[in-house]
């Protein structure tokens, strides 16, 4: 089997509301990555940081990629965990977070030669990991928060995660003492997320100071990105006070960041996104760092079905996977990319395909869905 073409395909679609917070054109940009072979088999991935690129600057790197394993064996590359090596340029940063997808459709194709759901490629546990929705949109009023909180518990979800940050305290406390108080009544966990790897300027641990009684008293799952990725300080300093449970690390890359983090005990909960970190050949190396640190692992999400499916294969297979997140604001592209998995509950009792479990309808998806210009995260 050999490679023929590495197929980027970008859309925008729509997802949520009319107006959200970095959507100027209220869509959201979905990179897939397709993967042909001369054996017909073909392997999918995504790419998150499609969301904030100019598809443009994407292209360039997916064609260096392609002309560096073009006419490869997909097999052999993943069984002797090829990783496209350019000195200064691809161990961490854009070019590791693009690959990330490629080595998604990589692993498909593996998967599919091989005849296993892709889980199995990476053991035979079934971990029984938990999945929590995460709210749609940073604006979300009292009434939609609890809409979507009574949607997750009818898929048996056993958390929900709010985002704050950006408006007062006085508003946001508001609205996280309703969460607690209608995830109490169903039996769920609470996050909050306080997205400080966007918002400008980021809190410091002063903000939290005198905060830090209340928080405590409500007795979240986390607190969510409470600081700046780069503010290892605070993030220390927060932690030290364990009044709160401390999780971060969707906006890390590299092996290097998180290594850095699990072992300088930064957080309580390590979050990875397997189409940000590298894919599956780097978030496998992560989770065992954060296995022998004994750092919880939480998985996050926030792409299409197929960031969902993958996501959820990785946390089947490894037991110190504890969480997955499960946006509930989907892009309506979603509804072409077919499975038989259904990507909202657990993969455990479910009937699994090989591979990722998906089939793209190209021909429908491209003819309702194109790249729109500007479309690309604005804040």
């Amino acid at each position: 089997m050999k490679i023929k073409q590495i197929e980027l395909m970008t859309f925008s679609s729509k997802f949520g509301k009319k107006k959200s917070f970095g959507s100027p054109k209220s869509l959201k940009i979905v990179s897939l990555i397709k993967i042909h072979t001369d054996s017909n088999t073909v392997g999918f991935g995504e790419i998150y940081l499609g969301i904030y690129l100019s598809p443009k600057i994407i292209s360039e790197i997916v064609n260096l990629i392609e002309k560096m394993i073009k006419y490869k064996d997909p097999i052999k590359l993943i069984e002797n965990n090829f990783f496209p090596h350019i000195p200064f340029v691809s161990r961490n940063g854009l070019f590791n977070s693009i690959y990330s997808g490629i080595d998604i459709a990589l692993w498909d194709i593996y998967a599919k030669y091989k005849k296993k759901p892709l889980h199995k490629c990476f053991s035979n546990k079934k971990n029984l990991y938990k999945i929590y929705s995460s709210g749609g949109m940073i604006k979300d009023k009292f009434k939609e928060i609890e809409r979507d909180i009574i949607q997750a518990s009818k898929f048996n979800h056993k958390g929900f995660k709010i985002r704050a940050g950006l408006f007062s305290w006085q508003s946001d406390k508001k609205k996280i003492q309703h969460a607690k108080k209608i995830t109490k009544k169903l039996n769920m966990s609470l996050m909050v997320d306080m997205i400080m790897g966007t918002i400008k300027p980021p809190k410091s641990y002063f903000f939290y100071k005198d905060k830090l009684k209340f928080l405590s008293k409500l007795k979240l799952k986390w607190l969510e990105e409470p600081f700046h990725p780069d503010n290892a300080e605070d993030h220390l300093r927060l932690k030290k006070n364990k009044f709160i449970k401390i999780a971060s690390g969707e906006s890390l890359n590299s092996i290097l960041e998180y290594d850095y983090y699990i072992k300088n005990k930064l957080v309580d909960i390590i979050q990875l996104d397997v189409t940000h970190c590298g894919g599956f050949s780097k978030a496998i190396q992560i989770i065992n760092i954060a296995k022998k640190y004994n750092c919880t692992v939480a998985l996050h999400v926030w792409g299409s079905k197929i960031a969902q499916l993958a996501n959820a294969h990785l946390a089947f297979a490894f037991d110190n996977i504890k969480w997955l997140e499960t946006p509930v604001v989907e892009p309506s592209l979603n509804k072409f990319i077919i499975s038989k998995i259904d990507e909202k509950i657990h993969l455990q009792n479910q009937s699994l395909d090989s591979g990722l479990g998906i089939t793209l309808i190209d021909k429908n998806i491209r003819n309702k869905f194109n790249y729109v210009k500007g479309s690309e995260y604005n804040v």
